[in-house]
C-alpha cells in the first residue's frame, strides 16, 4: 500500500470515528474513484456507509474497482430501489 493510500485511509478512519459525515463526503467527492474504491476495499467496516455517501454516477464507477468481497458486503444490504 502506498503512503498516499495509507494517509487517505487513516484520514477516512478519523472522520468515521469522529462521525464527521459532512467532511467525509466532501473528502470522498474530491478523490479519484479508484482511490475511493481502494479505500473501501481496505476498510473492514463502513464499506456500505462510504459507498452510499457517493452520488449514483460515482457509485457506478467505484463499484467497478471493488473486490468481490466488498461488492457482496455492500450490495447485499442495499434495497432493490437503491441498486
Amino acid at each position: 500500500m502506498s503512503m498516499k493510500h495509507e494517509r487517505f485511509i487513516s484520514y477516512i478512519k478519523q472522520l468515521l470515528d469522529g462521525r464527521d459525515d459532512h467532511n467525509l463526503k466532501k473528502v470522498l467527492l474530491q478523490q479519484d474513484f479508484h482511490d475511493v474504491g481502494f479505500a473501501i476495499n481496505h476498510l473492514h467496516g463502513a464499506k456500505r456507509k462510504l459507498f452510499i455517501m457517493l452520488p449514483p454516477e460515482i457509485q457506478a464507477e467505484v463499484i467497478l474497482t471493488l473486490s468481490d468481497n466488498s461488492k457482496h458486503t455492500i450490495l447485499k444490504r442495499l434495497s432493490s430501489y437503491t441498486i
